[in-house]
């Protein structure tokens, strides 16, 4: 992929999913504060706002500060990443293009109130309410981990082919 489309395609990506985090958490702290909850799709999710004054799972609360710089720090080291890579895999540009999003995202709610609204609440499931940024995140972490594992199987293969390979100028030795 081309550097330049490499960076289109990650800037874009990101926009969009920030517009859609915040668009959405506006949206949701607008409608639920009253702290009803909107049924989506019955017996699988609603949405229910709650405020999440920690990391995933509510973990570290009070944690504000040191998330932030958590945040600041990973997106900064992605994008020098990217300034400084050579190549461009397009599956890795959309896994850290997400993976930005979703950590600027729920940094910037934590730098303007100290939480993150969170309201998408699975109803199948025991899990924590979550929210876009979050998805992102998980999606973009999930994609990265997966490239890198196949990368680090594919270059396992590659070392087997070579090490079976005689060298150039040797002769194979004939088996008997």
């Amino acid at each position: 992929m081309k550097r330049r489309n490499a960076y289109i395609l990650f800037v874009v990506l990101a926009l969009v999913v920030l517009f859609l985090d915040r668009f959405t958490k506006i949206i949701a702290v607008e409608q639920l504060s009253d702290g009803r909850s909107i049924a989506f799709i019955p017996r699988v999710f609603d949405f229910t706002l709650v405020f999440n004054e920690g990391g995933a799972f509510g973990i570290f609360a009070g944690g504000r500060f040191f998330f932030i710089v958590v945040a600041i720090i990973v997106v900064a080291a992605i994008l020098i990443y990217l300034l400084r890579t050579k190549s461009f895999f397009m599956p890795a540009v959309i896994a850290l293009s997400l993976i930005v999003a979703g950590a600027a995202g729920n940094a910037y709610d934590r730098a303007l109130t100290g939480r993150v609204p969170d309201f998408i609440h699975t109803l199948f499931i025991d899990f924590p309410v979550f929210n876009i940024a979050d998805i992102a995140l998980t999606i973009g972490e999930i994609g990265l981990l997966l490239i890198i594992v196949v990368y680090w199987f594919k270059q396992g293969d590659d070392t087997k082919d070579e090490d079976s390979k005689p060298e150039v100028g040797q002769k194979e030795q004939a088996t008997s």
